[in-house]
């Protein structure tokens, strides 16, 4: 049963979303009132690091596989570049924010994971 690309895409924005969510209100509830706005102005970050990834991997299956790769590096290195970008501009505004902004580009990261645990019990059944 796959689904199609979009609703994937969709499901995948959606879930970034609601991790930074979570993340954000577990800080607010903490007392972090800076970490938990860094955790939401994060999560823009990872979403937008997460197009760029998708949007290479979307293309045309008959495309040339070299010019696919060189793409993919790119794209993988542009995110590096966003995101120490975005770190360093959360410097401005305290220690706290800067964490914050962290655990919303790591919310990406934290819905891969979650699949893999997904797949991993999906496959001992």
């Amino acid at each position: 049963m796959t689904q199609p690309k979009e609703i994937y895409t969709a499901r995948r924005m959606v879930s970034i979303v609601a991790v930074a969510a979570v993340m954000a209100a577990v800080a607010f509830g903490l007392g972090f009132d800076r970490a938990a706005l860094g955790a939401l102005a994060g999560s823009l970050i990872g979403l937008v690091n997460y197009y760029l990834i998708y949007s290479v991997a979307r293309a045309d299956e008959g495309a040339d596989r070299a010019k696919l790769q060189v793409k993919l590096l790119v794209r993988s290195l542009s995110r590096l570049g966003i995101s120490m970008a975005a770190l360093l501009a959360a410097l401005r505004f305290g220690p706290e924010f800067v964490i914050g902004v962290l655990a919303g580009i790591l919310s990406e990261t934290v819905t891969y994971m979650a699949d893999a645990v997904a797949l991993l019990f999906k496959r001992q059944r």
